[in-house]
């Protein structure tokens, strides 16, 4: 807006030296740049911070999958967890193969407390990339965190359906055989992790 009332004035001042377009130019200039100065003064509140910036992307353009991002990220810092979910939600739906948004629901789903959901978030991972190993921790931690002895122990137990050689998870399963006592079953896999992590170590 600014540049346009700029080009306009400029405009202007030529026009002005030129007779026979002064009288029927310049009005029109002057109202273009009054109506521009008035829209550009009605839009300044959109800018006062992100959330009315990006209040204001989500409300022209609803289909917009980055200004949902963009505002669960503000509400985030704020630690306004629920509307952050909410955001986030909706991002996910827009964009359902990108890991980062739901790597970040789970995040604000955990420290929201609301741990179940986390966990299905967890489980939307894994079946997005269930090569990554992470995802099998990251979902085995929860699970631990929440006491379920029985989720754990599958999750890591899944993960190594699918590759028997990720000593991570043969060392998790150990070390939470151990917490529970059976002290057989943790010897047995951290003896397992130590072999393939050695065995890791010399192929680089």
């Amino acid at each position: 807006s600014a540049g346009f009332a700029l080009t306009a004035a400029v405009a202007a001042a030529k026009l002005h030296g030129l007779p026979s377009f002064r009288n029927a130019a310049m009005p029109v200039l002057a109202a273009a740049c009054f109506i521009l100065a008035a829209l550009t003064w009605a839009r300044l509140p959109v800018w006062k911070n992100s959330e009315t910036l990006w209040l204001d992307a989500i409300e022209r353009e609803p289909g917009a999958a980055r200004s949902y991002f963009n505002l669960a990220g503000y509400y985030f810092e704020q630690q306004k967890f629920d509307r952050t979910i909410g955001l986030l939600e909706t991002y996910v739906r827009l964009k359902p193969d990108d890991f980062i948004g739901f790597a970040k629901l789970r995040q604000t789903y955990f420290l929201a407390g609301r741990l179940r959901e986390a966990a299905g978030v967890c489980r939307t991972l894994i079946n997005q990339n269930p090569r990554n190993v992470s995802r099998y921790i990251e979902a085995g931690v929860l699970f631990e965190r929440m006491g379920l002895s029985d989720s754990v122990i599958a999750v890591y137990e899944e993960g190594l359906r699918v590759d028997s050689t990720f000593y991570q998870l043969h060392r998790r399963l150990g070390a939470w055989y151990q917490s529970t006592g059976n002290t057989g079953k943790a010897v047995w896999h951290l003896r397992i992790a130590d072999s393939l992590a050695g065995l890791s170590r010399t192929a680089q």
